[in-house]
């Protein structure tokens, strides 16, 4: 006895449109509704001329940003849809901002090697400095944020107190630490805080890692 045949796939029976990728249907669709408008201007007695083309052209932009515009809307009225996983995506978040970070130490690292050979001028380098450094605190901020840091990371931030004599330092970074240290320093925190014995900046109760200069604190 032959077993029953296997009911067709969604794909094959909604047609050969499914299964080509979403931009390329999309693409498709708009291309059939320039011809289509471009036909009904035909159809009205226009002329093949460079104002009906723009025209037919300027229906579809049209039709295309209110399509858009309802994706916009649709994602901001749904929070998240079923399928997400939250945790998934704040490692994803975390990891982008560790990478991000690396790329702003690398980046300010070869700034000052080109601006010590004389390849940029002073007024470049501060501008270009000033700009990577207020990202560099920002970045900094965000994974403070976070749950954990990656290893790698952890050791770049330990390694940065060490480097502070001869080596690189993101600049700005100890300064703002210290004006926060200071701060702290004369307000009332009211709970008690952990105090960093490399930077004496103050953490919050439960915190594993200075959040100032980024070593571990002690037990």
């Amino acid at each position: 006895m032959t077993a029953p045949p296997a009911p067709p796939s969604t794909a094959a029976a909604a047609g050969p449109l499914a299964a080509l990728p979403r931009w390329l249907s999309q693409a498709l669709g708009f291309i059939a509704l320039g011809l289509l408008i471009f036909g009904v201007l035909l159809g009205m007695g226009a002329a093949v001329e460079a104002p009906t083309v723009a025209l037919a052209l300027a229906g579809v932009a049209l039709v295309f940003a209110v399509w858009r515009m309802f994706a916009i809307v649709h994602a901001l009225a749904v929070p998240h849809g079923p399928g997400v996983d939250l945790e998934r995506v704040g490692g994803v978040r975390r990891a982008g901002l560790e990478d991000e970070f690396q790329r702003l130490l690398r980046s300010i690292k070869e700034l000052e090697f080109d601006h010590e050979m004389g390849k940029i001028s002073d007024r470049d380098f501060e501008e270009m400095e000033t700009n990577y450094r207020a990202r560099a605190i920002e970045v900094m901020r965000g994974l403070e944020q976070t749950e954990a840091l990656h290893p790698e990371l952890q050791r770049l931030l330990a390694l940065r107190e060490e480097e502070r004599s001869g080596g690189f330092v993101v600049p700005g970074l100890q300064s703002e630490a210290t004006a926060m240290g200071d701060s702290d320093e004369t307000v009332d925190d009211g709970p008690v805080r952990r105090v960093c014995a490399a930077c004496d900046g103050r953490n919050d109760a439960d915190a594993k890692f200075c959040k100032h200069c980024g070593k571990e604190l002690a037990a």
